[in-house]
């Protein structure tokens, strides 16, 4: 809006802008609804401080610059397009280029070679799409190709890696966490020091800023590591609360953590392994 109003605006209006008093990062910046399995959504509220704490985590993690570009097809009413596919790439002054359908393989590849494209994301669908149509040159700058929102199997990975050379790495976050939570990255060589950055079959590691723990579902003790339990997340970019339901933000909330919903265990080197099914009471899960 900055830009825009320079060429309409008159000096003291543009000012305004950037100096009104009501000016907070706590503010609220959008409600996104939930996708429920059952009952009604819940308007997740999200301020511009949880926004730009998430950006400012992940941003951490992936190198990139304002010279790359991105790609994307994931729709700004879910929380993963609304921060990671509209506002990263754009408050970093970055190209952001958008498919009407994620699914277009024949617009990916054509885009990705125009725009010389660092970072690719979508649903497993649009890897898919990549795999069928895209040939490896018309990725050649693909640094990050990253799927969320959906769950897939390993083989997707193994196969995207196998034609274009470059992981496809999962992460994992919700509505609630403005959304992301970890991220599997590539593996970081620096001078003698390396860093593991991605695993198979984890989320990844909690991104910057964000402490996560296992705890018993019904006890609520902390579990030990490898140990399978509800995840439960603290951190800045955790939600305001739900739109006009302060019962269910009370439920969401443990003595100042997040309860997440889902079954998960960490890794003895961080890592996070996400359930689709309950683990069988008291078995041990360890990575």
């Amino acid at each position: 809006i900055g830009s825009a109003a320079a060429l309409i605006l008159p000096l003291r209006s543009i000012a305004s802008l950037y100096n009104h008093a009501g000016h907070d990062p706590g503010r609220l910046a959008t409600v996104i609804f939930t996708r429920a399995a059952a009952g009604e959504p819940l308007g997740v509220m999200l301020t511009h401080h949880n926004i730009i704490s998430n950006i400012e985590g992940f941003e951490q993690v992936l190198r990139l610059s304002n010279g790359d570009a991105v790609i994307s097809g994931l729709p700004f009413s879910y929380s993963y397009g609304f921060t990671a596919a509209l506002w990263f790439p754009l408050i970093h002054g970055m190209t952001a280029v958008y498919l009407p359908d994620n699914a277009d393989e024949k617009a990916i590849a054509a885009l990705a070679v125009k725009y010389k494209t660092a970072m690719l994301l979508g649903y497993p669908s649009t890897f898919e799409a990549c795999i069928r149509y895209c040939q490896p040159e018309d990725l050649a700058d693909v640094r990050f190709a990253i799927t969320g929102s959906a769950r897939h199997s390993g083989d997707i990975s193994k196969r995207f890696k196998a034609r274009f050379g470059i992981p496809l790495f999962d992460g994992y976050g919700t509505t609630e966490l403005s959304p992301v939570l970890s991220l599997n990255i590539p593996d970081i060589t620096d001078k003698d020091v390396q860093q593991k950055g991605h695993k198979d079959g984890t989320v990844g590691q909690p991104i910057p800023g964000i402490a996560v723990k296992i705890v018993d579902p019904q006890t609520m003790a902390r579990q030990p590591i490898g140990g399978s339990g509800l995840l439960m997340v603290k951190g800045p970019s955790v939600m305001n609360g739900y739109l006009g339901n302060e019962a269910k933000t009370s439920q969401a909330f443990k003595n100042g953590w997040f309860a997440t919903g889902v079954l998960a265990s960490i890794c003895d080197d961080g890592f996070i392994r996400v359930y689709e099914d309950a683990p069988e009471k008291g078995r041990k899960k360890t990575s």
